[in-house]
């Protein structure tokens, strides 16, 4: 297989909780930056086939256009470092 890099900003954070409720949902709760909770409630009809089964300890992961994917903890924190702003500013003062 070819190897990739990857250059896309996402939105991330650690699924703290992953609970079933109603019928066909998942609700998935997360760590978001000022150490409170925050969730999801996604369709497993929908937003969840073909995907692997997320687990407390993975993240989620939101793309610039909408699109939800999970993780494995160690995948992600080996393939992903913390974006700040100060790296656009950097980038552009090289220009």
């Amino acid at each position: 297989m070819q190897k990739y890099k990857s250059h896309r900003i996402v939105e991330a954070a650690k699924i703290t909780n992953i609970e079933q409720i109603e019928h066909n949902h998942t609700k998935i709760t997360f760590e978001i930056p000022n150490n409170e909770d925050d969730n999801i409630i996604l369709d497993n009809t929908k937003d969840l086939v073909g995907k692997p089964t997320p687990e407390v300890g993975w993240y989620i992961i939101k793309y610039p256009d909408g699109y939800f994917s999970y993780i494995p903890a160690k995948s992600f924190e080996e393939g992903y470092s913390i974006y700040t702003e100060q790296e656009t500013e950097i980038k552009q003062d090289r220009t």
